[in-house]
């Protein structure tokens, strides 16, 4: 009759026959070594420094430090540059903190146009009369030599002949009030001069003025009455 072994059976029997041959194995038991290591750390990286720019101003590069560029607001308009913190710099034709006021040369007198002066945004042309034409750049007017290859808009004769009939109308009132003042101005002194004589009425004074031109004319009638008889005196007396 056969008996069955178990595992368990197995393993202890396995035992006794090592004891038996007087030698023993050491069975493989996992364990957990621990050690002890140092690691070396860099240390604490110090901060870069950092640099910013004055107010008003702003960087021109990417190099640290380099703030070249002054900052305008409101921007400078009109092809103005900041020039400094608040102050653009502006082209000719213009003014103002931001460049924004258009300059009338006209007015102001920068324009030397012989003729008439036209101000235009940002700039000025010269207009002129008629057989002249403006220059390239607009500021004076050249005399057209030979007839123009276009043909003439005659809506700009119109508006030419026109023009020119304003001016000379103008000339005339400029030269009608010149006159005026002239004729007013003896009144002007009658007037005052009424008023030192107590007389009210410019008019008085006037009528006052003959009555004494009229004295003075008499007094010479008398004056030459005088020596006509004066002479005649002395003839008889001499003979």
């Amino acid at each position: 009759m056969q008996t069955m072994w178990g595992s368990g059976e197995l393993l202890v029997a396995w035992f006794l026959v090592l004891a038996a041959d007087g030698t023993t194995e050491h069975v493989y038991r996992p364990r957990t070594i621990y050690r002890t290591a140092y690691r070396r750390s860099p240390g604490v990286t110090p901060a870069r420094p950092r640099y910013a720019c004055c107010p008003g101003w702003k960087r021109t590069s990417g190099l640290p430090g380099a703030c070249g560029a002054a900052i305008c607001q409101p921007p400078c308009g009109n092809g103005g540059s900041c020039i400094r913190p608040g102050h653009c710099r502006c082209p000719v034709g213009w003014q103002g903190n931001t460049c924004q006021t258009d300059v009338d040369e006209c007015s102001t007198g920068e324009a030397s146009c012989p003729q008439r002066c036209v101000n235009t945004v940002g700039s000025y042309w010269c207009q002129g009369w008629e057989g002249q034409s403006p220059s390239a750049d607009g500021t004076h007017c050249l005399s057209k030599e030979g007839p123009s290859p276009v043909a003439p808009n005659p809506t700009a004769g119109v508006d030419s002949m026109a023009r020119e009939e304003v001016y000379r109308l103008q000339a005339r009132v400029d030269v009608l009030e010149q006159k005026l003042q002239l004729v007013l101005a003896p009144l002007h002194s009658l007037a005052s001069r009424s008023t030192e004589h107590g007389l009210q009425d410019p008019g008085s004074l006037l009528a006052h003025s003959f009555q004494q031109l009229d004295r003075i004319d008499s007094l010479s009638e008398q004056v030459s009455f005088l020596e006509e008889h004066l002479g005649s005196c002395s003839c008889k007396k001499d003979l």
